[in-house]
């Protein structure tokens, strides 16, 4: 029986959670008390042994408590749980990307004295090849690999660097779960879908191929530009086309931080409504 009002309380019958379950009523019963021992239960009650009243633990506790605290956090669907090696990298990389888009647009409004300055999306970057933004800014070319940009672009993105940093893993470790091949073989492998993950990498254009070569015929340790065009380009930042989701949480953010830092982490001993 789910809790469809979301009232934190639900009365189970044990016999009808092992049918739908396919388990037997014991390992129901050792699950619902495994479920207290670690604090997902906040209190239970039992009928008997074929009714349980139980009381959950508030979402932010159970996050708070089950997880450490990061740069993102995002909350996960149970269709989700499947591909979660994939989804969490995915959510940290729009997360460091809006992040990213934000301080780029915060320079902006410096620098065109304005509060809504001039900037190319994320969309109209794999949308809009040929965007002009406000005739400022420019998508000089597009490759299946590359986009390459005027020299003045507010260029934004993340590095597979830092997403390794987050995540505890090495890029080569990052660089396989945001592959597509990787997620089609989540996809295959759970029967299930999990669509590519388009991205592609900035290139800003630094000046004519002939200048910058000879620049770096002077220096004793050369600059890594790549040459397109007849140009000379600096390789930036990839940025990733994702509708993942990690705005509108920053209530649950606050909550599970505070929760995090409080001494009275979970107060088992309050008093429990009556049923």
């Amino acid at each position: 029986m789910a809790d469809i009002e979301g009232k934190g309380v639900v009365n189970l019958c044990i016999k009808q959670v092992a049918t739908d379950l396919n388990l037997s009523p014991r390992t129901v019963r050792d699950y619902i008390r495994k479920c207290r021992q670690f604090e997902f239960f906040r209190y239970i009650k039992w009928d008997g042994a074929d009714y349980c009243l139980v009381y959950y633990s508030g979402l932010a506790k159970v996050i708070a408590s089950k997880s450490k605290t990061g740069p993102v956090q995002v909350l996960l669907s149970p269709a989700d749980l499947k591909f979660k090696k994939a989804v969490i990298v995915e959510a940290i990389v729009a997360s460091q990307q809006e992040q990213s888009f934000y301080k780029a647009k915060e320079q902006q409004c410096k620098t065109q004295q304005t509060n809504k300055p001039a900037m190319v999306t994320t969309d109209q970057l794999f949308n809009k090849p040929s965007v002009y933004a406000g005739g400022t800014f420019s998508i000089e070319y597009k490759t299946s690999r590359f986009t390459f940009v005027s020299p003045n672009f507010p260029n934004f993105g993340t590095s597979q660097q830092s997403i390794a940093h987050i995540i505890g893993r090495s890029v080569r470790t990052v660089q396989r779960r945001l592959s597509n091949q990787y997620r089609q073989l989540l996809a295959q492998r759970h029967n299930d879908d999990l669509s590519p993950l388009p991205r592609t990498q900035l290139a800003k254009e630094v000046g004519d191929k002939t200048i910058v070569e000879h620049i770096n015929s002077e220096n004793l340790e050369r600059i890594p530009f790549i040459f397109f065009k007849g140009k000379a380009w600096d390789l930036l930042c990839n940025v990733y086309l994702t509708d993942r989701q990690t705005k509108g949480q920053k209530r649950l953010n606050r909550r599970i931080l505070s929760l995090d830092t409080s001494i009275d982490f979970f107060n088992l001993n309050r008093p429990i409504p009556e049923a």
